[in-house]
C-alpha cells in the first residue's frame, strides 16, 4: 500500500529531478527579469545625452549642428525600442521630429515627412499615457502645423483642456491653438478658450494679447482685459499687425 501511494505521488519523476527543474525555471525567470531591468537601464543611458541636448536647444532657441539632431534622434529611437512602453521617449522623439521638420520649407516633402513622424510619435505617447494633457496639446499643435486635419486638432485640443485644465504650459498653448482654430470651434469650445485666456492673462498677458491680436479676437477678449496697460498693449499690437506687409 505504501509503495503504491508513493508511486501515485511521484509518477516517474524522482524528487531530485523536480527540485532541479524548479531551480532551473526560477533561474530562467530571474535572468529574464534581470535582462529586462538592464534593458530599461540602458534605455535611460541612451536617452540621457539627447535629453541634455534638447534642453540646450530649447533654451537657446536654435540647433547649430543638424547632425547632432540626427544623432539624438537615432539614440532616442534605440531607447524607445528597448523601453517600448515609455510615453516620455515617444514624446521626446516627436519633439525632435518637429525640430527636424522646421529645418525644411513648409511645402517640402521632407518637412511633411517629419511632421507626419511627429504626429505619429505624439499619438504613440498618448496611447501609452492617455490622460497626458501636454501630449494632447502638442498633438493638436502638430496637426495644425501639418494643416490637414483641423477637426482632429480640435478634438486633441479639447482633450488637452479636459485632462490638464490648470497646467500652465497646456493653457498657454491652448490659447494660441484656440485662437488659430477659432472658426472651427463651436460656442461651448469658444467659451472654454476664452476662459483659458482669462486664466492665462494674469501670468502671461503677452500670450493672450498676441494670440488675440494675431487671429482677430480683440473684441472677444476686450471685456476681461481690464488693466489699462494691457488694453493699450492689445490695441498697439493689433494696430501693428495691420501695417505689416
Amino acid at each position: 500500500m505504501t509503495q503504491n501511494r508513493q508511486h501515485t505521488r511521484h509518477p516517474g519523476v524522482p524528487d531530485n529531478m523536480r527540485v532541479r527543474l524548479f531551480y532551473a525555471l526560477a533561474a530562467i525567470l530571474v535572468l529574464a527579469l534581470g535582462a529586462a531591468a538592464a534593458g530599461r537601464g540602458w534605455a535611460e543611458v541612451l536617452a540621457l545625452g539627447p535629453r541634455q541636448s534638447m534642453q540646450g536647444w530649447a533654451k537657446e532657441g536654435r540647433i547649430d549642428d543638424p547632425a547632432q539632431l540626427d544623432r539624438a534622434t537615432h539614440a532616442l529611437a534605440r531607447a524607445a525600442r528597448i523601453k517600448s512602453s515609455d510615453a516620455d521617449l515617444r514624446f521626446d522623439l516627436a519633439m525632435l521630429a518637429v525640430w527636424k521638420a522646421a529645418q525644411y520649407p513648409v511645402w517640402s516633402g521632407a518637412g511633411s515627412l517629419y511632421r507626419g513622424r511627429a504626429i505619429a510619435d505624439y499619438r504613440a505617447a498618448i496611447e501609452r499615457r492617455p490622460t497626458w494633457g501636454l501630449a494632447w496639446v502638442a498633438l493638436a499643435q502638430a496637426l495644425v502645423r501639418d494643416g490637414q486635419d483641423n477637426q482632429a486638432a480640435v478634438d486633441a485640443l479639447e482633450k488637452a483642456t479636459v485632462f490638464a485644465p490648470w497646467e500652465r504650459e497646456v493653457q498657454r498653448r491652448a490659447v494660441w491653438l484656440g485662437a488659430a482654430l477659432w472658426s472651427e470651434l463651436d460656442q461651448t469650445q469658444r467659451d472654454k478658450i476664452l476662459a483659458e485666456m482669462r486664466s492665462v492673462l494674469g501670468s502671461s498677458p503677452d500670450t493672450v494679447i498676441r494670440a488675440a491680436a494675431t487671429y482677430g479676437l480683440v473684441a472677444e477678449v476686450q471685456p476681461f482685459v481690464t488693466d489699462e496697460g494691457q488694453r493699450r498693449a492689445l490695441d498697439r499690437y493689433a494696430e501693428s499687425l495691420k501695417t505689416r506687409p
